[in-house]
């Protein structure tokens, strides 16, 4: 299994979090690498992908994978877009384990049991 404390979640460490139902990229949960570790915001914050943090709760932020389309397995780590701030609470599955794909500069892989472990893990009634 995978820790799920947001609490022990540092800067580099891959982590997941559940996908509102019906999103645009068709996702069950995203991926992202941890850019800042837990903090408290000092004032309301909302980030370029609309994800709003109200003043005295704790975030943290990162940088999204995104799933290639015909790839089940297979995320483009996107360091050309802006970070993404969430709350800590909806951290899940820390330290997943991803390993560069084919040689490819950017692209990493997970497993289909990670997948799976990942999926399992998500609180679907959110």
């Amino acid at each position: 299994g995978f820790e799920s404390s947001y609490d022990i979640l540092n800067v580099r460490d891959n982590f997941a979090v559940n996908a509102k139902e019906c999103n645009l990229e068709g996702v069950d949960f995203y991926i992202l690498k941890c850019t800042v570790s837990k903090q408290c915001a000092r004032q309301n914050i909302v980030d370029a992908w609309g994800n709003f943090v109200s003043v005295g709760t704790f975030y943290i932020e990162g940088i999204f994978y995104a799933r290639l389309d015909d790839y089940d397995y297979v995320y483009r780590l996107l360091e050309d877009k802006p970070v993404a701030y969430m709350y800590s609470h909806l951290v899940r599955c820390i330290n997943v384990p991803m390993s560069q794909y084919n040689s490819c500069s950017g692209l990493y892989t997970v497993s289909a049991n990670v997948y799976e472990c990942i999926y399992n893990n998500m609180p679907w009634n959110l």
